[in-house]
């Protein structure tokens, strides 16, 4: 009887520790599966060729583009002093006329230009990580186009700079 009591107590106590030393060992299906990493894909090699080309494309228009804000510079004065000017004679405003459209022109050629280069970034697939240097290039360079139409040639060329330091930005981000 007391053998039986014994055992009537030991029982539970067997079943606890037993219960307890099993959830001690790790399960079989507990275990996080480990997987080998699989190896990415080696990133394709950048073109030197393209982005060499196309660094000299930047570094040409940063080049002429400050070429001609300078040259613009003392034209754009001249051009809105002789528009305010009531005393200018009929020739003298006729040649007003003139430079204002050849100035307009080349802001034209300029937007161009930057659409171009813009388009060519989007294009070539070893260009595509450098889009956000250079992109909004021609949208500023329509803004400088839209000022000159309006007559504010000095603006314009002052918008023409922010141009250049796009494109500054982008060509040292080119490797």
């Amino acid at each position: 009887m007391l053998k039986n009591r014994r055992m009537k107590l030991l029982w539970p106590i067997a079943l606890i520790l037993f219960c307890l030393l099993g959830l001690s060992i790790p399960a079989l299906a507990q275990k996080k599966s480990v997987r080998k990493p699989v190896p990415k894909a080696a990133p394709k090699p950048v073109s030197s060729f393209a982005i060499k080309e196309e660094s000299l494309k930047v570094a040409n228009q940063i080049k002429n583009i400050s070429r001609f804000v300078f040259v613009l510079g003392g034209t754009a004065l001249t051009i809105e002093d002789i528009d305010r000017d009531p005393k200018a004679s009929a020739s003298v405003k006729e040649k007003n006329r003139a430079a204002k459209q050849t100035v307009l022109q080349t802001i034209k050629g300029v937007r161009a230009g930057m659409a171009q280069l813009e388009g060519d970034f989007h294009a070539k697939p070893e260009l595509r990580p450098f889009i956000v240097f250079i992109q909004g290039v021609s949208e500023t360079a329509g803004i400088a186009e839209d000022q000159a139409m309006a007559g504010q040639f000095n603006t314009a060329g002052k918008t023409l700079l922010e141009v250049v330091n796009k494109l500054t930005d982008t060509l040292q981000n080119l490797p």
